[in-house]
């Protein structure tokens, strides 16, 4: 995502995704809870919504992972299940 700056906030099992820029959004992935949001792109706006069933933070001051798996909506159409694990290493 050219143009795009994504920071991630991690506070107990609740994992935020922030991007700014080209693309702008704010989801929160919280367990067997679901979140919806707005997705700003160049081309227009969707609503977007997630629905996470399993969340794994480890992380430490020298890095780790986080792992999310959720069901995602965009414009209230079912695009299936997913999975993200985010590697942190110092730079």
């Amino acid at each position: 995502m050219e143009n795009a700056t994504t920071t991630i906030k991690a506070e107990g099992d609740i994992v935020t995704i922030i991007r700014n820029g080209s693309i702008n959004m704010r989801q929160v992935f919280e367990r067997d809870k679901m979140h919806r949001s707005v997705y700003q792109t160049t081309f227009g706006s969707m609503d977007m919504m997630v629905k996470p069933w399993n969340i794994e933070v480890d992380l430490t001051d020298l890095g780790g992972s986080i792992k999310l798996e959720y069901e995602l909506e965009l414009d209230h159409a079912h695009l299936g299940t997913n999975s993200l694990l985010i590697m942190v290493k110092e730079a």
